[in-house]
């Protein structure tokens, strides 16, 4: 089982300012190490606040590649017009995107859902399809996949609610038995992670 450690927060706002300055360290840490910097972002309200604070950091965005966990990314527009390279879900560049990715970041939803993974008929594709998928559509949209996930170098969870978190904190102590996608998902990544959770 995979060890976490919660960080608490009193609204979104400084949840997402928090979250930037470490996706930020993340970024800038990769550059310098190999010339380049990949990351998976959520693209929720959540998700659209940290971008927005990204945006305003002095990382060298022309070396980042962007992917959305979900959705078409248009959350993510900020850090396209910093330079960064944002690739869509539903286009054949994903597929020969470096692996693996320097941070993952998970929004976490109420009972469980994560990314865009819900408990819906995209459940078994994106948790048990084929390793070589890295995205299938759902619902909503599009979502990226648990065997997309695996191999992250470090991993963040952001949410809020505490709804959400009891949910969150069942599936990450039933581990590969639980029903929430979250559960799933953190079964098979072999690194600690973040969570920063708002209480609002």
């Amino acid at each position: 089982m995979i060890e976490v450690e919660w960080w608490e927060f009193d609204d979104v706002k400084s949840l997402a300012s928090q979250a930037a300055d470490d996706i930020g360290f993340v970024i800038d840490s990769a550059v310098e190490a190999r010339g380049d910097a990949i990351v998976a972002l959520p693209t929720g309200e959540t998700g659209a606040a940290i971008a927005a604070g990204l945006a305003k950091s002095k990382s060298d965005w022309s070396k980042v590649t962007v992917v959305p966990t979900d959705g078409d990314g248009q959350a993510l527009a900020a850090l396209a017009a910093r330079g960064a390279t944002l690739l869509a879900l539903d286009g054949g560049d994903l597929a020969d995107a470096q692996a693996p990715f320097d941070l993952v970041v998970l929004e976490a939803r109420g009972e469980g859902s994560v990314a865009g993974i819900g408990s819906g008929p995209a459940f078994e594709p994106a948790i048990a399809g084929p390793r070589g998928r890295k995205a299938v559509k759902t619902p909503d949209g599009m979502t990226l996949t648990k065997a997309a996930f695996e191999g992250t170098r470090s991993l963040m969870i952001v949410g809020r609610g505490g709804d959400a978190r009891a949910a969150v904190e069942r599936a990450i102590e039933d581990g590969p038995l639980s029903r929430a996608p979250v559960g799933r998902v953190l079964a098979d990544i072999e690194v600690d992670a973040d969570i920063l959770w708002s209480a609002e």
